[in-house]
């Protein structure tokens, strides 16, 4: 079911670029506590001022060079074997620069990927975008296989168990997730009234096979124990 595949994938990859930029913004109230400042509201509403900048904001330089791979591409029709360095360089200078700018780097790739599909992708030639294809493929394998790994080895590390915080954790995780994932496909379904609905089976699999703790654990072993002495408990 390839709109299911897209409708679970897109979700889990929105869900971690919004993760990447609330732990940033939590991740400078901790440090500011953790110096004995108080986070007071105007805090927490520019607080929530620079999540919209820093989301949109990454976005909007993804769409930019996405769309200044469009331009180069339309050029290469002599130089077939630039295509995919073409191609994979737009996206990954649309991440450095989204990074640059403290900006969010994978909703920067995510803007970059929709441009370069819907345009760049039709100016190179079928062998380039197979290319293209079969090396992000293999790319995306190799960098789960060495995440898990990490996560695999990290289950032998010193550990802080906490049974009520792990199973709080667990259940408010599914309890929101669930709710989110229904509450929206609901919205959408509303709004978009002449495409298919997501129907509950979908919204099933997308609330429970979209929990991926990828980029959770790779955030989670990232914050510093000095700002929240909690860390390694969060980590277990």
């Amino acid at each position: 079911n390839p709109d299911l595949y897209f409708l679970v994938f897109g979700e889990s990859l929105l869900n971690d670029g919004v993760a990447v930029v609330l732990y940033n913004m939590m991740s400078v109230f901790a440090g500011m506590e953790s110096k004995g400042l108080d986070v007071t509201y105007e805090h927490m509403l520019l607080g929530v001022g620079s999540f919209f900048t820093v989301a949109f904001g990454g976005l909007a330089i993804g769409i930019v060079f996405g769309l200044l791979t469009a331009i180069v591409t339309r050029f290469t029709s002599g130089v077939r074997i630039l295509e995919p360095l073409a191609l994979l360089g737009g996206a990954y200078l649309a991440y450095i620069t989204a990074e640059l700018f403290h900006w969010s780097g994978i909703l920067s790739l995510i803007g970059c990927g929709i441009t370069q599909a819907q345009y760049a992708f039709k100016n190179i030639s079928t062998e380039s975008l197979t290319t293209v294809n079969y090396f992000i493929k293999m790319l995306s394998s190799v960098s789960d296989c060495i995440i898990f790994l990490y996560l695999g080895m990290a289950f032998f590390e010193k550990h802080v168990w906490n049974t009520g915080f792990v199973c709080w954790t667990l259940l408010f995780c599914l309890l929101v997730r669930f709710i989110t994932i229904y509450g929206l496909s609901f919205l959408v379904n509303i709004l978009r009234r002449n495409i298919k609905p997501i129907c509950f089976k979908e919204q099933f699999i997308m609330a429970y096979g979209g929990l991926r703790g990828a980029v959770g654990f790779s955030l989670v072993t990232m914050i510093s124990q000095s700002h929240v002495p909690a860390a390694q408990m969060f980590v277990t």
